[in-house]
């Protein structure tokens, strides 16, 4: 943190909480730019190498890693995580019958 041993032991309780604090938000900032540099520098070999995303957009740095700083980011496709609310009767119906086929007989 840079200080002296007299610097250290003149210091305050609260004092020494806000260096520290000062100190970490510096070595997070660090620590993100040197992720950053990596993950742009990977979507760039990605990139050049015809690697697309789902939408089929070339890749960014932002889909291959999510910094600890950053906030995640809302689904793109916003459909239900259980297919099953999508299913209609007889589709559930269908499945119902295909599971009951497959799976063996307990009685």
């Amino acid at each position: 943190m840079g200080m002296r041993p007299d610097e250290f032991w003149d210091m305050t309780i609260f004092e020494w909480n806000c260096k520290y604090a000062g100190y970490r938000r510096k070595q997070d900032h660090q620590d993100d730019q040197r992720s950053s540099f990596v993950r742009e520098t990977w979507a760039y070999i990605l990139h050049a190498g015809g690697y697309r995303n789902e939408n089929g957009d070339p890749i960014k740095g932002e889909d291959l890693l999510r910094l600890p700083s950053e906030r995640k980011r809302k689904r793109a496709d916003p459909r239900p995580l259980n297919p099953l609310l999508n299913m209609t009767e007889a589709q559930r119906q269908d499945l119902r019958n295909r599971i009951n086929q497959s799976a063996p007989n307990l009685d």
